[in-house]
């Protein structure tokens, strides 16, 4: 059962576009229903944030393939705006 979730997963992650570019200084995550967010550099040393990447990293795993593919967070899009708004006023 993990194992096909894994390889879901993986398939997922690989299914969701990198279309559109954004601002030097951001940095692009994805939902788990694939809603995009741009999220300044400066995000990556908030203690929510780390958290939010510890959970995706137990969720879906660390593969090896580092920089190849979009960043994907098992929250919906709903959360994330929670956590945006948490992050800006800290």
């Amino acid at each position: 059962m993990v194992s096909r979730w894994r390889k879901w997963a993986a398939i997922s992650r690989k299914r969701i576009p990198d279309t559109k570019s954004f601002e030097k200084g951001h940095f692009a995550v994805y939902t788990s229903e694939g809603k995009r967010f741009v999220l300044p550099l400066a995000y990556l040393h908030n203690h929510v944030m780390l958290e939010i990447f510890r959970m995706a990293e137990e969720e879906y795993g660390l593969d090896g393939n580092y920089g190849n593919g979009p960043i994907v967070l098992p929250f919906d899009g709903a959360f994330m705006e929670y956590a945006n708004s948490l992050i800006k006023i800290s």
